[in-house]
């Protein structure tokens, strides 16, 4: 997500120019129109995103992707690391969580 200074909205970002990327990064979790009220996740955050990450390793980056609103496992034009993949325990077996960087 990125804030529009000139309405003060929120708006999906991507990672195809700087501006697209706005400086306030974090997560809007909800799939939500622009003028609705959405849950967001920022930095510290710990986010639970089902079998999303079974792919990924521990620690591995994840990047705000070039089409708006979506996570990515490599580099958008631009390159922001939006998460990190961490462990979390509810069980014996670690769950993959995303924590925002």
């Amino acid at each position: 997500m990125r804030l529009n200074t000139t309405t003060g909205k929120l708006e999906h970002g991507n990672g195809t120019t700087t501006g697209e990327l706005g400086n306030t990064w974090g997560i809007l979790i909800d799939s939500v129109g622009l003028s609705d009220a959405g849950t967001i996740a920022l930095t510290g955050a710990i986010i639970d995103v089902g079998d999303a990450l079974s792919a990924l390793a521990m620690d591995d980056p994840v990047y705000i992707g070039d089409t708006d609103s979506t996570l990515s496992t490599t580099a958008g034009t631009v390159s922001r690391v939006v998460a990190r993949v961490i462990p979390g325990f509810g069980s014996v077996t670690a769950d993959k969580l995303l924590r925002i960087v």
